[in-house]
């Protein structure tokens, strides 16, 4: 089993009265705020982070780099390129749901973005035609989206 992270002193344990609460490692801010009550109620609680598969490294890392054990803050919402290499930014990361929801944010962005580009290009007389990535990857697909971009040019 690996060693747990304290994020929090262990001067208060089971046998001088203190509480013990395990938990996964969490960015959620409703998680953070649950720590902050829990330490208000009972400062002598400790809080443990076990997690089977770590990002120790990463906390090392950032100690090694800013002379601290910091967690990462990706900000998706204002990427505008993501390489993600073993990560699943959106599905398992202590984080996910602040990625998926800042992810949400920057699509609807580039949403509005878009189709104020689409509406100021046919405003200058430009014919805007679109074809997705995900209608090329069904051959049946493509043929009909290439059919109706065909009509609309006759």
């Amino acid at each position: 089993m690996n060693a747990s992270r304290s994020t929090r002193s262990t001067r208060g344990n089971r046998f001088s009265g203190g509480n013990v609460t395990p938990s996964e490692a969490s960015a959620s801010p409703s998680v953070l705020a649950m720590k902050k009550r829990l330490f208000a109620a009972y400062p002598q609680a400790t809080w443990y982070e076990y997690e089977a598969l770590t990002s120790d490294s990463e906390l090392e890392g950032s100690r090694l780099a800013f002379g601290k054990s910091l967690r990462t803050r990706i900000h998706l919402d204002k990427a505008s390129v993501v390489v993600s290499l073993d990560a699943d930014l959106l599905g398992t990361h202590p984080a996910h749901v602040r990625y998926a929801a800042d992810w949400a944010e920057k699509r609807r962005g580039n949403r509005e973005r878009d189709k104020r580009h689409r509406a100021a290009l046919k405003a200058d007389g430009w014919r805007v035609i679109e074809i997705w990535e995900c209608q090329t990857r069904d051959a049946g697909l493509l043929q009909a989206r290439i059919g109706e971009v065909i009509a609309q040019l006759r």
